[in-house]
This record gives structure tokens, C-alpha cells and sequence, in this order.
């Protein structure tokens, strides 16, 4: 008998606060990399090979992220790979890899579920009824005919992950203005 175990605060999801919660993280990850992007769905993609010598390389600046975030209170999947692609899915696919050889991608994403790269669920229930469930049994596929079935977003997207066609990224711009009011109170 006896002692209180950990407590569960419950909280309506509000947008401001997530909102700030992202701005916070954002400004975090600039101290790391003056090249962050904020992906669709909430993702943060930090391009941090100009940063590798400073934090003493891939694997120690791998573990001071993690470390900070852990400290934030914050979980995440840290995925590193040479395209901004290749990395969202591996981490959107709970896969914590690294890897840095672009000729590796193939094999690296080959495995991943198409159910987890935030496709359309209609365009991933059409490919399962084709009986392609990953990335690998889509590569396999006529690309002519893929694209005629499925558009070419879907093409596109593996040619960025594979390091094939570029994927343009807006870097984060912080506001080019600040306004802020504080009041005194006067005795």
C-alpha cells in the first residue's frame, strides 16, 4: 500500500498551444542548423551536414538531439539519411536509422509500408489491390504504368526519397518584424 504513482494530466488539443510548442522546437533546432523545414503533419527536417564537424560528428550530434529532446519532454524517432524524403519516412516509420550512402537508399527503403508514408489511403488501398505493399514493390512496377494508375506524385516522391529527381525545401524564416506590449503598473 502506499505511494502515488505518476500523474496524467488530460488536456483539450489546442492549436496555439501546439503552435507554440512547434515555434519552440523550431528555434530549438536553429541552434543546431540554420536549415530547418517544418513538414506537412508536424514533422521537423534539419539538414545537418555542415553542423557534423561542430558537434563532433553524425553519431554524437544524433545522441545531443535526442538527449535535448528527451529534456523537452519531447519523443521522437531521429532518422538521418542524404534526401529530406528519405528521412521523413524512415522516421514516420519509427525506423531510427543513419545512414549517410545515397546508393543505400534503395535497400533502406525498399521495406517500408506504404501505409506509413502519409499517402492517400485511397491511393494505398488501389496499390494493395495491386498487391504492392512497399516501396520495393513499387519500384518494381513499369514506371509508365504506375504513373498512368496513380498519377506521378507518388513517382515523384520515391524519385526525391531515392536521391533521383531534388525535393525543394522552404527553410524556416523567423518573422521579419516583432511587436510586443508590456505595461507597468504605476503605484
Amino acid at each position: 500500500a502506499g505511494g502515488v504513482g505518476p500523474l496524467l494530466a488530460v488536456r483539450p488539443r489546442g492549436a496555439v498551444d501546439e503552435r507554440e510548442r512547434m515555434n519552440a522546437l523550431v528555434d530549438w533546432a536553429l541552434l543546431c542548423t540554420s536549415r530547418v523545414h517544418v513538414a506537412d503533419g508536424g514533422a521537423l527536417l534539419l539538414e545537418v551536414g555542415g553542423s557534423l564537424r561542430l558537434f563532433g560528428g553524425l553519431e554524437a550530434l544524433r545522441q545531443k538531439l535526442s538527449s535535448d529532446l528527451q529534456q523537452q519532454g519531447c519523443a521522437a524517432v531521429l532518422a538521418c539519411a542524404p534526401t529530406a524524403r528519405a528521412a521523413l519516412w524512415l522516421a514516420c516509420s519509427g525506423r531510427a536509422e543513419a545512414c549517410i550512402d545515397r546508393r543505400a537508399l534503395p535497400s533502406l527503403l525498399g521495406s517500408l509500408r506504404l501505409a506509413e508514408l502519409g499517402w492517400l489511403p485511397a491511393t494505398v488501398r488501389k496499390l494493395r489491390q495491386m498487391g504492392v505493399n512497399t516501396i520495393a514493390d513499387c519500384m518494381r512496377l513499369p514506371r509508365a504504368g504506375f504513373v498512368r494508375r496513380l498519377g506521378n506524385e507518388c513517382m515523384r516522391e520515391i524519385d526525391q526519397a531515392l536521391g533521383v529527381q531534388p525535393q525543394l525545401l522552404h527553410r524556416h524564416r523567423e518573422p521579419e518584424w516583432f511587436k510586443a506590449q508590456q505595461s507597468f503598473a504605476t503605484e
